[in-house]
């Protein structure tokens, strides 16, 4: 009985919210709806050259008007309203209006300091990897000093190759001025 009352409720509560919403009663902001998105590229046209960033590339947008601030991450799609971008450590994603953008990289732009990360992750697994065989052929103390002996060394070169490699790979990075006499978003 309970469940067939708490069934009926919910059928009513539904119809009504879809009564107010197509007779318009209650208008929903169409700026905050983003369910239906199409994961489409981004196409960039200049001069009849048109350029095609597929989706989950990474990409660094340039603010136009704060050119100190930028927005980086993987190219969800782009709609009427912008570019849709999701950051790296965020689950959410960002619109960036096409009258925002000033310059846009395609490529591992802004990236150096995670490839230190994990260069110096990586010279610490080279540390535990010298350290412990000298536990266990040792004791624990030689196997304690071993790890961070050669830690002090390795763990500076790993972030110095992951410095290289960073750079490298924003080197390879590409720049787009987007601007009405510069690269322009196509919408499709």
């Amino acid at each position: 009985m309970k469940q067939t009352k708490y069934l009926c409720t919910s059928i009513l509560v539904t119809l009504i919210a879809i009564v107010f919403l197509e007779s318009q009663i209650i208008q929903l902001d169409k700026h905050s709806i983003y369910a239906q998105v199409d994961k489409n590229k981004l196409f960039l046209s200049r001069n009849g050259e048109t350029i095609v960033i597929p989706t989950n590339d990474w990409v660094v947008i340039w603010n136009a008007d704060y050119p100190a601030q930028y927005v980086s991450g993987s190219l969800l799609g782009v709609s009427e309203k912008g570019i849709l971008i999701q950051e790296e450590n965020n689950e959410s994603y960002k619109s960036i209006p096409e009258d925002e953008i000033d310059i846009l990289y395609h490529g591992k732009y802004k990236m150096t300091e995670k490839y230190i990360k994990k260069g110096m992750i990586f010279g610490g697994l080279i540390a535990l990897c010298i350290g412990i065989p000298m536990t266990i052929y040792d004791n624990l103390t030689a196997g304690f000093f071993g790890t961070v002996c050669s830690s002090i060394f390795t763990i500076p070169v790993g972030a110095s190759i992951g410095s290289i490699m960073g750079k490298s790979a924003e080197m390879k990075a590409v720049a787009y001025a987007i601007g009405p006499y510069d690269w322009q978003i196509v919408y499709e």
